[in-house]
């Protein structure tokens, strides 16, 4: 076999002479193609350096089984290079290299410290793996290398001295929150959580014109290496390539949240919740007698994604005979993960809250209200009032779940008097114009009015109280020895949440410090990239 020394050699002599005959030998017919190809744009003025051949449009060139590929897998840390890599070269027959092994000492103590790297301290990194790939490549051996290869600039470099196409970058495409929660869960790795930012600040996402495409890694992980298996082989559309990587970062979950009156869905992209649509409940329970509610969501869910790429959808429900139908219907959804998401009480630690109780009876809505609280937490107590069908007081100190009152809401209030009675009527819960009235109407409407707002004020003044008094974590580290309360976090005023579909018709009264339509989407939001993430992603391994 010719090897690239040699195929070199024999270009420079052919680019050379002046091509006096007309006709080629015909054993030159016979060479191995790249070195036709090399001949034919060899330049003599850069001797030292392979030139980038113009590859074919629209394609990965070459079959990696007659000239193998030199495979870089990119993304920020936390994106699972190390894994992918290592098991893309297992199914290649390919050497895998680790490319952190390859930094320099300096570098690594420079990570560790949490100060980035500058370009001028990963120029003889990338240097580095470029040698390995034109060693391996001058051997006819395929090499599959994770780096992270964040910018342009740092591609080119590795492609020094290749033919264009030979180097292929896959890049691993995954939400922030997702690659966040992989690197707090690892250990042992230089690179500390707090450079991610830094990362995605110096991501440059392939471009239409490089040879690559992207992968949504909160697939499964057999899904993302067929994923990447099938572009190898069968080549893959540049100008895909980039939409694809553009699609990855326009993703948002979408979220269902089936309550007893209205189920609501939105799109939820970081922690943003950009639209929302909502029904009754009543409406769905009646098609579900006429065997239409899976028609009848799958219809609503695919108004409000409106084509909207979508990650995944997580579903909350309170409402045993519409959950089967929620997920049945979510599967006519077009999403990256074929696999709904459905809240699991059991799997809260996973999502981030620690509910020392039994988990179960917890609703999937006040599991996600307090997921969506947890990072306010960690600065002070933190009380939710979400007033919905029920008015429910949710408490939370460091991440900890720590208790919660129920109590009836406005409309179930009112409804109770209507139902529990003969005479007196249906009202609306608009607010009073004053406390003392003359009409029953008026009677009933200040009466739930009022009633619920003092209720709301003596509810969360004593649940302040109680979190104040020195034998509150003593009393509740008696009850659940695990659990230790961060004295410093319950020692500070709590912040009171308003949520649920009636806060705001009590906004007026300054019960809440901040208060939130969107509380709850917000939560399922988390839920689905921690789930996701716990699936998938969850090994030491895997998180690399």
């Amino acid at each position: 076999m010719t090897t690239r020394t040699e195929q070199r050699t024999a270009s420079e002599q052919r680019s050379s002479q002046q091509h006096n005959s007309e006709h080629t030998n015909s054993s030159h017919r016979n060479t191995h193609h790249a070195t036709e190809r090399y001949a034919e744009h060899y330049s003599p003025s850069r001797p030292h350096r392979r030139p980038r051949m113009k590859r074919a449009p629209h394609r990965i060139l070459r079959s990696w089984e007659h000239e193998p590929l030199q495979i870089v897998v990119m993304g920020v840390s936390g994106s699972g290079k190390s894994h992918t890599a290592r098991n893309l070269a297992e199914q290649l027959g390919f050497e895998f290299v680790e490319g952190d092994e390859l930094h320099p000492q300096a570098n690594i103590e420079k990570m560790a410290s949490g100060t980035p790297l500058t370009d001028e301290d990963r120029w003889p990194w990338l240097d580095s793996i470029n040698h390995i790939m034109q060693e391996n490549a001058e051997k006819g051996v395929g090499t599959v290398i994770s780096c992270s290869a964040l910018k342009k600039a740092y591609r080119r470099r590795l492609e020094n001295n290749m033919f264009d196409g030979e180097v292929v970058f896959i890049q691993l495409a995954a939400p922030r929150e997702v690659v966040a929660y992989r690197m707090s869960r690892r250990h042992g790795h230089f690179m500390p959580a707090e450079l991610l930012d830094s990362q995605y600040d110096t991501l440059e996402p392939l471009e239409a014109q490089e040879n690559g495409f992207a992968v949504q890694v909160t697939l499964p992980p057999r899904r993302v290496q067929e994923s990447i298996r099938t572009r190898l082989e069968l080549g893959v559309d540049s100008d895909g390539s980039a939409d694809y990587t553009q699609d990855e970062q326009d993703c948002a979950f979408l979220t269902l949240d089936i309550g007893n009156t209205t189920v609501e869905a939105s799109l939820v992209r970081d922690g943003d919740v950009f639209y929302r649509d909502r029904l009754d409940t009543a409406d769905l329970l009646a098609a579900e007698e006429n065997h239409t509610s899976i028609r009848e969501l799958s219809a609503f869910m695919k108004d409000v994604v409106a084509g909207t790429p979508i990650y995944a959808t997580v579903i909350s429900s309170v409402v045993p005979r519409l959950s089967l139908s929620a997920l049945r219907a979510s599967q006519y959804i077009p999403a990256h993960l074929a696999t709904p998401v459905v809240v699991d009480p059991e799997l809260s630690r996973v999502y981030g809250v620690n509910i020392p109780v039994d988990p179960r009876p917890i609703g999937h809505d006040l599991l996600a209200d307090c997921v969506a609280a947890v990072p306010q937490s960690k600065k002070q107590p933190v009380i939710i009032v979400d007033m919905g069908t029920a008015t429910k007081f949710l408490v939370l100190v460091d991440g900890v779940f720590v208790g919660a009152s129920i109590a009836p809401g406005m409309r179930m209030m009112a409804d109770s008097l209507t139902v529990g009675t003969a005479q007196l009527p249906q009202i609306s819960l608009d607010e009073p114009s004053a406390a003392i009235s003359y009409d029953t109407e008026s009677c009933m409407r200040s009466g739930v009015y009022f009633g619920a707002v003092g209720a709301i004020r003596e509810t969360v003044a004593r649940i302040s109280d109680e979190l104040a008094s020195p034998d509150f974590a003593r009393t509740f580290t008696q009850n659940f020895p695990e659990v230790t309360l961060n004295s410093e976090v319950l020692a500070k005023a709590p912040l009171v949440v308003g949520c649920g579909g009636y806060h705001h018709r009590v906004e007026n009264f300054k019960l809440f410090g901040t208060t939130t339509s969107t509380l709850v989407h917000q939560g399922l939001e988390t839920i689905g990239v921690s789930t996701l993430t716990w699936l998938y992603c969850s090994t030491p391994s895997e998180n690399h």
